[in-house]
């Protein structure tokens, strides 16, 4: 099992940011895919069909996940 941990954007800040500059939120977006794509090479290659999970933590209850 592969474990990646990348402290991602809220939900919440990612839609108020696309709502004031689009280009700001597609910069967002490209800055995290570039991240991860990095992340990944680093990986063993996987040759089948894989299950993917996914556990969003959030510091505090004060904030959605």
């Amino acid at each position: 099992m592969i474990k990646l941990e990348y402290p991602f954007c809220f939900l919440n800040e990612y839609i108020n940011l696309e709502r004031r500059n689009k280009y700001a939120a597609a910069k967002v977006k490209r800055d995290t895919t570039f991240a991860l794509t990095l992340m990944l090479k680093g990986q063993p290659k996987i040759e089948t069909p894989c299950g993917l999970s996914y556990t969003w933590t959030v510091p505090n209850k004060r904030r959605d996940p």
